[in-house]
């Protein structure tokens, strides 16, 4: 940053342009290299398994607001926050891909031309047995 940030700042998100080169460049992580063991953590902070492809813009900005204490979320937030509390990652996850004010909202944000692909369907499925996007 150049310059101090003025008025509150509740979280950064990094991006970086997606290659699928890397995917096979990945590490393996084996599951004794967990940082945190303790479940009760994990499901008290809110983190959300990214299961809804090209859902990563929603979940990074759902990640930094639900864990700001004292922040007032609107409706369809605040109920997401309450619904989820407790619950596992994955399925953190599949409630934000069951949103439909989420996935309307990201939606609008998307680029033309994945809207006329969206626009040619009849509707589009967030649901965990079809896999599909937004």
């Amino acid at each position: 940053l150049h310059k101090p940030l003025e008025g509150p700042v509740y979280g950064f998100i990094f991006l970086f342009r997606w290659i699928e080169e890397r995917r096979s460049r990945r590490k393996v992580v084996d599951q004794t290299e967990c940082f945190v063991k303790d479940e009760d953590a994990v499901n008290n902070i809110f983190f959300a398994q990214q299961v809804v492809p090209n859902s990563c813009a929603t979940h990074a900005l759902l990640s930094v607001l639900l864990n700001c204490p004292n922040i007032h979320l609107g409706d369809t937030v605040s109920r997401l926050k309450q619904h989820t509390h407790g619950m596992c990652p994955e399925n953190k996850g599949w409630a934000i891909g069951n949103t439909p004010e989420l996935a309307c909202a990201h939606n609008s944000h998307a680029m033309p031309q994945a809207k006329r692909r969206l626009d040619k369907t009849s509707s589009v499925s967030t649901g965990r047995f079809t896999g599909e996007a937004f």
